[in-house]
């Protein structure tokens, strides 16, 4: 039963119990002892017992109330555990990136440096080779 359902109804048993009091109060003040032990307990019992249903209804509702509230703090619990867990696992990432990042900026200082040595090498080597050609030029030059 939801609780507006159960609401309702608690509202309207308790809308009874004055017309329920008026009736005993009638019998009380204008009934005959006859009437009176006949009648009275009844409609004690019939207020008694809207009390009791009502009661219950309410209890009902307040353990589902209670029950809900327990599964919403899981379900809290949970996200906060999830959210923590996300947020070291984003940040374990940020510095894999970070990592990567300084080890492709290394790499790239690496092959400036092995395309430099390449450069000055080939430098070197073109002039070594202008030297031999002139070297040879000499020789034949002077036979």
């Amino acid at each position: 039963m939801g609780a507006h359902f159960a609401m309702d109804s608690i509202q309207s048993a308790m809308r009874q119990v004055p017309s329920s009091v008026k009736t005993a109060m009638k019998l009380i003040t204008s009934a005959s002892p006859a009437i009176l032990k006949a009648m009275l307990p009844r409609v004690f019992d019939s207020i008694g017992r809207l009390a009791t249903e009502s009661a219950n209804q309410a209890n009902s509702t307040l353990q589902r109330f209670n029950l809900l509230q327990e599964l919403l703090v899981e379900i809290i619990q949970l996200s906060e555990h999830t959210q923590g867990a996300n947020e070291v696992a984003i940040y374990n990432m940020e510095a894999k990136k970070n990592q990567s990042i300084l080890d492709q900026e290394c790499l790239q200082n690496n092959l400036n440096s092995i395309q430099n040595q390449y450069n000055t090498s080939k430098a070197a080597l073109e002039n070594v080779r202008k030297k031999y050609v002139e070297a040879v030029q000499l020789v034949t030059d002077s036979s």
